[in-house]
């Protein structure tokens, strides 16, 4: 027993502890951390900011969950909606005709030339662009409004973004599904062409003047992965023109056009007479929406694409 003399007035008066300061200092000890995991239990989660993904870097925040979202291209339209987010988009381009519902939406101008009024007037919490529209963002700066630009060099960038979006937009679990069938897809293509010998290929953009895709651009990538040669695969730029002496000579197994290109040209006119690919009409005349847009639909490209050139 431990006895404490303290003095108070004229009178001595004598306190006695039953046990020590030592242990009276280990049991607060014992409480304070018991206190401190339950605050970790019981607390709610706190919401952090997220990563500064602006296009132009700014300090703006972008929702958890963004409620109002505006789509600058066809592109962002399809991915937007694959991952189910109908509901949360507010606006769209008049060039986004996939799906068919999506020309209900709001329209703030064409893909390139938004109407910034109609844009503000939508309200929205987050715009998302494609990356490769470069000055044509550049208006968009001085919004108060928090824009995603994303990048696709190729097939594999389509499966990236899609989980991206599905982790700004809150719908993982959605996006997790999409980008395993589309792996899966891509695995089965790139099976089948292991197994034989790749082609040439030409790409036409347009006839006249001759502008082709080349290795660094989407489309590029689209011809590699399904296993095709791409004649113009060292152009230094995307998209090019291409002369008609370097067609002839790499004389191509395959053409391609895009239903729009197609409708310019007449294969009976040089330079197209004097190919193989046309005197054994090899011709592809394909939807140019399914094979130039970085979208979940790339995939159906692919897959059509590998068949044609396979037989």
């Amino acid at each position: 027993m431990q006895k404490n003399n303290f003095q108070q007035g004229g009178y001595i008066v004598r306190i006695s502890f039953g046990v020590s300061m030592r242990s009276i200092l280990n049991t607060c000890k014992l409480l304070f951390y018991f206190l401190l995991i339950i605050s970790f239990v019981t607390l709610p989660k706190l919401s952090f900011a997220r990563e500064n993904y602006d296009y132009f870097s700014r300090n703006l925040k972008i929702p958890n969950s963004p409620t109002r979202i505006v789509s600058l291209s066809p592109a962002v339209t399809e991915m937007l909606y694959a991952l189910g987010l109908e509901k949360k988009i507010v606006g769209v381009t008049t060039d986004c005709n996939y799906p068919a519902i999506a020309n209900k939406k709001d329209k703030i101008g064409k893909f390139g030339f938004v109407n910034l009024e109609k844009l503000v007037s939508l309200k929205p919490d987050l715009l998302v662009a494609n990356s490769d529209m470069g000055k044509q963002l550049e208006s968009l700066g001085k919004l108060n409004i928090p824009l995603i630009a994303l990048e696709t060099p190729g097939i594999d960038g389509v499966i990236k973004n899609i989980n991206f979006l599905g982790k700004l937009t809150d719908s993982e679990k959605k996006a997790k599904e999409l980008s395993k069938n589309l792996q899966k897809r891509l695995l089965t293509v790139k099976k089948k062409i292991n197994s034989r010998k790749a082609v040439k290929i030409f790409y036409c953009v347009w006839p006249e003047p001759l502008i082709t895709a080349g290795g660094k651009s989407f489309i590029g990538d689209l011809l590699r992965q399904a296993g095709g040669i791409n004649i113009a695969e060292s152009l230094s730029s995307p998209f090019s023109r291409y002369s008609i002496e370097s067609l002839i000579a790499a004389n191509p197994d395959y053409l391609i056009f895009p239903e729009t290109t197609f409708a310019t040209v007449n294969l009976e006119q040089t330079p197209w007479n004097r190919l193989d690919a046309v005197k054994k009409r090899k011709i592809l005349k394909v939807n140019e929406d399914l094979y130039q847009r970085p979208a979940p639909r790339i995939m159906d490209a692919l897959e059509e694409l590998q068949k044609a050139i396979s037989r």
